[in-house]
């Protein structure tokens, strides 16, 4: 009768180690994106009333001591869309659309700022 063998199984010391810690602080900024959305029949009209709104929101940001590092333009976009309306004829429209992302460091100004963005249009 044979006999068989097996290797010797070795056991490696294993230690596992959890753990968590949670640190609260007060935010000391935000960032905040918005887009500005423009449609109109007529391309060229499209587009330059998303500049003018863009440019108005831009001089009012940097009134509010918003400094030009801390805004950037972070998407534009102009295309064509359908619009359809109940029991009347598609109309062919275009869509311009100027997203901008800014940086608020005194968060006591961001609901004036909000506020502010929102009373231009």
């Amino acid at each position: 009768m044979g006999t068989s063998s097996f290797p010797e199984v070795k056991t490696i010391p294993l230690i596992n180690v959890n753990g968590e810690h949670i640190i609260k602080v007060e935010p000391d900024g935000a960032t905040v994106n918005f887009m500005i959305i423009t449609t109109d029949k007529d391309l060229q009209s499209t587009k330059r009333e998303n500049d003018v709104l863009v440019s108005k929101a831009i001089v009012f940001l940097k009134s509010q001591n918003i400094a030009d590092k801390d805004l950037r333009t972070t998407r534009v976009d102009l295309q064509p869309y359908t619009e359809y309306v109940k029991d009347e004829k598609p109309i062919q429209m275009f869509r311009a659309q100027q997203s901008l992302t800014f940086k608020v460091r005194d968060l006591d100004q961001l609901t004036d700022l909000l506020s502010g963005l929102v009373n231009l249009g």
